[in-house]
C-alpha cells in the first residue's frame, strides 16, 4: 500500500531542499518572509568571519574566495575527469545546464537568481535575477533547442518556486517573458528535442505542456482528475519526452511510480510497487517484483535512441536502474553507493574524442552515506572519473553536448566545472 500525498510529504520532505526552503517562506507570516530568506540564502560564513580566519583582506586570494570567484581547493577527483575551477554561489545550486554548443554554462540557485558563466573565459557573464517580492527558488532550467524559426539563440527556460516560468535570453541577459501559472511549486522543465514545446513537473503532482513558440498552455494534467485515478499521487520532480516520440511523456516522483502519458495526457503505462502494468487504465499484465524508482529530481533520461529509459532513485538500494522502453522491463540495476539526485546521459554530438558516438558516459549525482559524481561507462558501467569526498549533497550534474565538459553543484553552494581529458580516454 502506497503512502498518501500527506505522510509521504511530511516523511521524506527532507529529500528536497527546495521543497523544505519554500515551504518556510509560505509559511511564515509576511514580516517573516524577508528575514527568512535572508537566513536561508546567506553565505556559509559572514564575511567578518571569513576574514579573521583567512587574514588580511588585502590577500588577492582570500579576495577571489570572499567574492565567490574561486574555491579554496581541489575536489578529490580521479579518472578522466580534469578538475579546471570551482566557484562559491551566494546560495545552494538546483540546476546546471549547458548551452548547446557548450560555449555557456548556466547554474540556478535557491535565492532565485541564475549565475552564466563562459566556458571559454570561465568567467561570470550575467545573473538572471528576477523581479521577486523576496527569493524564491529556481529549481529547474532548460536551453531551448535552436531551431530555424526561433530568431534568438540561447534561450533559457527556468522554473521557480512561484510557479513562473521565465524565458531568459542567456547570453544577453535579457527576460523575455514570463508565464504566470497556477499556484504551485515548479519543480522541473524540459523541452522535446525539436523545441516545440516544453513540459513541467509540479508539486500538484500533475504536469503541463505548453507550445514552444506560443508559450500557451496544450495541457493541464489537473483536468484528468475528473476521468479517475489518472495520474501520480505526490508530487513530480522530473518529465522528459521520449527523443523519438515528441507524442510520449516520462514522469516520474515521490509516488514511487514511472508514468509514461501521450502528449494529449491519456494515460499509457507506468509502474510502480503495486507490481502492475497498466495500459489506457486496464490491467494488461504483470511484471515480477518490479518496483518504482523514487525520484527527486532531475533523475530521468533516455538514451538518444529512446530505446532505454534511466532511473536515479533517492534510495539506498537500486539507485540506479535500467528500463526497457517497448516492454517496460527492468534490464539492469546499478549500485552507486549513493542517495541519487541528478543523472544524464553524455550525448556526444561532435566529440572530438570519438565523433558520431552518443551516450559513450552516464553521470550521477547525489549525496547519503557519500557525496560523489561518477560518469560511468555505459557499456561496462565501471566508473570511468569521479569527484568524491564532498562535505555536502551534490543536486545537478551536466554535460555539455559535445562531451568536453562536466559541471556539478548543490547544498555545498560550491560550483564545480571539470574537462574530459581526452588522453586519457583514448588510451583506455
Amino acid at each position: 500500500m502506497m503512502k498518501d500525498s500527506d505522510s509521504m510529504q511530511n516523511s521524506q520532505s527532507h529529500s528536497n531542499p527546495s521543497i523544505n526552503s519554500t515551504n518556510k517562506l509560505h509559511s511564515s507570516t509576511p514580516s517573516l518572509k524577508k528575514a527568512l530568506s535572508r537566513e536561508l540564502y546567506t553565505p556559509v560564513l559572514p564575511k567578518k568571519a571569513i576574514q579573521q580566519r583567512i587574514g588580511s583582506q588585502n590577500n588577492l586570494k582570500f579576495k577571489k574566495i570572499l567574492e565567490g570567484e574561486e574555491s579554496e581547493k581541489e575536489p578529490d577527483t580521479s579518472g578522466i575527469l580534469k578538475w579546471r575551477w570551482s566557484r562559491r554561489e551566494h546560495s545552494e545550486i538546483f540546476a546546471v545546464k549547458f548551452t548547446r554548443d557548450g560555449h555557456f554554462l548556466a547554474v540556478a540557485g535557491g535565492n532565485g537568481n541564475i549565475s552564466v558563466y563562459s566556458t571559454n573565459t570561465n568567467s561570470k557573464e550575467f545573473v538572471l535575477e528576477p523581479q521577486q517580492e523576496f527569493p524564491m527558488p529556481c529549481n529547474s532550467i532548460a536551453f531551448r533547442p535552436d531551431l530555424p524559426s526561433y530568431k534568438n539563440k540561447n534561450v533559457l527556460a527556468a522554473a521557480y518556486s512561484d510557479g513562473t516560468i521565465r524565458h531568459w535570453h542567456a547570453t544577453s541577459g535579457t527576460l523575455m517573458g514570463e508565464i504566470k501559472g497556477d499556484d504551485v511549486q515548479i519543480l522541473h522543465i524540459s523541452y522535446e528535442q525539436q523545441g516545440s514545446q516544453f513540459v513541467t513537473a509540479s508539486t500538484d503532482n500533475f504536469i503541463r505542456v505548453y507550445d514552444g513558440q506560443t508559450h500557451q498552455l496544450t495541457f493541464n494534467g489537473k483536468n484528468l482528475q475528473e476521468n479517475g485515478p489518472i495520474g501520480h499521487s505526490n508530487r513530480v520532480f522530473c518529465a522528459k519526452f521520449h527523443p523519438k516520440d515528441p507524442n510520449m511523456i516520462v514522469s516520474g516522483g515521490w509516488d514511487d511510480c514511472i508514468q509514461v502519458a501521450t502528449n494529449q495526457l491519456n494515460i499509457y503505462r507506468y509502474v510502480q510497487k503495486a507490481k502492475h502494468y497498466y495500459r489506457y487504465g486496464t490491467l494488461e499484465r504483470q511484471i515480477q517484483r518490479l518496483f518504482g524508482p523514487h525520484i527527486c529530481g532531475d533523475a530521468i533520461d533516455f538514451n538518444d535512441s529512446g530505446s532505454t529509459i534511466a532511473t536515479g532513485s533517492y534510495a539506498k538500494d537500486n539507485s540506479l536502474q535500467l528500463w526497457d522502453w517497448s516492454t517496460g522491463n527492468l534490464t539492469q540495476s546499478i549500485e552507486t553507493n549513493c542517495l541519487l539526485y541528478s543523472i544524464q546521459y553524455s550525448r556526444g554530438r561532435e566529440s572530438p574524442a570519438d565523433p558520431g558516438r552518443s551516450n559513450r558516459f552516464l553521470l550521477t549525482a547525489g549525496s547519503g552515506a557519500v557525496n560523489e559524481m561518477k560518469m560511468l561507462s555505459s557499456d561496462t558501467y565501471r566508473a570511468l572519473g569521479t569527484v568524491s569526498k564532498l562535505n555536502c549533497a551534490l543536486y545537478s550534474v551536466a554535460m555539455s553536448d559535445n562531451d568536453k565538459y562536466v559541471a556539478l553543484g548543490g547544498a555545498g553552494k560550491m560550483l564545480m566545472f571539470f574537462d574530459l581529458d581526452e588522453q586519457i580516454e583514448n588510451n583506455k
